[in-house]
């Protein structure tokens, strides 16, 4: 594990039968490098709430997953923006991690 990374806290195996998938509890971290890439994609609503990210894994609004994405989850959290955040798994390494997060309208 790189010492660029910050462990956020544990996927809850209790959102496996929200998503209807089987996967582990292992530690979510997101890369120092998080802020640069949310500023590098123009999400600056996501990066006010970047502090959030141990409540928005915890204590979701929303969970789901992409099936295009095979071990992903989407935690969304409705804050006055509504934040989304992408989490993949490091197969290799055995942790999640921010792949990114964005504001989503109620819509979505």
């Amino acid at each position: 594990m790189s010492d660029r990374m910050i462990k956020l806290g544990m996927y809850d195996e209790k959102f496996n039968k929200i998503i209807g998938q089987e996967l582990e509890s292992m530690d979510i971290y997101y890369s120092r490098g998080l802020s640069s890439h949310l500023l590098k994609r123009h999400h600056y609503k996501a990066l006010k709430y970047i502090d959030n990210l141990p409540e928005i894994i915890s204590c979701p609004d929303y969970v789901g997953f992409d099936p295009k994405e095979p071990d992903s989850i989407e935690f969304v959290k409705m804050y006055e923006d509504n934040i989304w955040v992408g989490i993949k798994i490091d197969k290799d390494e055995k942790y999640y991690y921010v792949s990114t997060m964005y504001d989503v309208q109620m819509s979505k």
